[in-house]
């Protein structure tokens, strides 16, 4: 049985208390956030017996064996640090932190306390991934040739989650100071991951372009949502990114990154080309199965993924040592959130945050 602790209240942290309960080996058993009467609230809410505004007297009440991290990335550093030496086990979102210095130390007490760790790079919970890297594997495409990878959203430019500048959910993944560089840790994390999962290896090369918050405003993209002062500084978050690099030591790959594409919900795609075939995934068309196109062999075919366990309850597995049921893929722990955040910081123009 898993003894589960949850720091955060907002939407990420609900979402959190709503998949870790469903699995009969992992129970809420406390909830942490800076502000105690919001803790109070949403212990209240998910029928949570303790709750905390520090991360400290948590740990020491011993009241849980691992924390699931869902606050804003500014934050995972210190509760993750205090966590591992506090005995727990650790659940983070992604990206593992904002700096590659953090994610070092991350990954190095994670060694030291040898407490198990997970990095939620949520795409993994898609059939469909799991399903390209097996014909990427097994050879139907024959020898790769290119490969090109999208994440694209809309709401910077049309609102469509809302009004960016006041809403809390979004408003802090534009500020310099609490998020990742904008896209580079909010969507470049999944691509980062995803393109590792399927190929192993990935470097990044070069940018072809890069807008930031303040560009994307002076060239009209942003329609009527012109940033206020408090977005504004020396160092601005990018909202669209195109660059180039390789995927299994020499294969061609582009990467494009936008908040702002306009025809844009939450837009994943990865196409893989090869000497046989072409593969396509699309998760707005199906989170199951990828497109494959056998050259000279007409219509398209759809090759549906395996069942996968989602990362929530392989956490839960790989904490709870009773637990017989077996994990499918390697584990993205803390040294692997760490391989993700040094790749981030070769595709973010100047790096990430020092």
């Amino acid at each position: 049985m898993v003894r589960l602790a949850i720091a955060g209240r907002g939407s990420m942290a609900n979402y959190h208390a709503k998949k870790f309960s469903m699995f009969s080996h992992c129970i809420l058993s406390a909830c942490k956030d800076h502000i105690l009467e919001h803790a109070r609230t949403f212990a209240l809410n998910h029928d949570i017996p303790r709750w905390y505004d520090s991360i400290d007297d948590l740990t020491a009440s011993h009241c849980a064996d691992a924390l699931s991290c869902a606050v804003v990335d500014w934050r995972h550093a210190e509760l993750c640090v205090a966590a591992l030496n506090g005995g727990l086990a650790v659940f983070c979102e992604k990206p593992l932190s904002r700096t590659v210095a953090e994610a070092e130390r991350l990954a190095e007490i994670a060694r030291s306390t040898e407490r198990p760790t997970f990095v939620n790079f949520s795409k993994r919970n898609a059939p469909a991934l799991h399903a390209l890297r097996t014909v990427v594997s097994d050879g139907t495409l024959g020898e790769i040739r290119n490969v090109s990878i999208s994440y694209k959203q809309g709401w910077v430019a049309t609102g469509i989650w809302g009004d960016w500048r006041v809403v809390p959910r979004w408003r802090w993944r534009l500020m310099y100071d609490k998020g990742t560089t904008g896209v580079v840790g909010d969507l470049g994390s999944h691509v980062v991951d995803a393109l590792l999962f399927v190929f192993g290896e990935l470097s990044i090369g070069s940018n072809e372009s890069a807008i930031d918050l303040a560009q994307a405003d002076q060239l009209g993209l942003l329609g009527r949502f012109s940033p206020t002062d408090d977005f504004l500084g020396d160092n601005l978050p990018y909202v669209q990114i195109t660059a180039h690099g390789a995927v299994a030591s020499s294969i061609p790959c582009t990467i494009e990154l936008s908040f702002i594409s306009a025809d844009a919900v939450d837009d994943f795609s990865l196409i893989v080309e090869g000497s046989e075939g072409r593969a396509l995934l699309d998760l707005r068309r199906s989170r199951s199965d990828v497109e494959l196109v056998r050259y000279g062999e007409g219509a398209a075919e759809l090759v549906p993924g395996p069942v996968v366990l989602s990362t929530y309850e392989q956490f839960c597995n790989l904490v709870d040592t009773s637990s017989r049921l077996e994990d499918r893929g390697v584990i993205p722990d803390f040294s692997h959130g760490l391989r993700v955040q040094r790749l981030l910081d070769d595709l973010a123009p100047g790096g990430l945050p020092l």
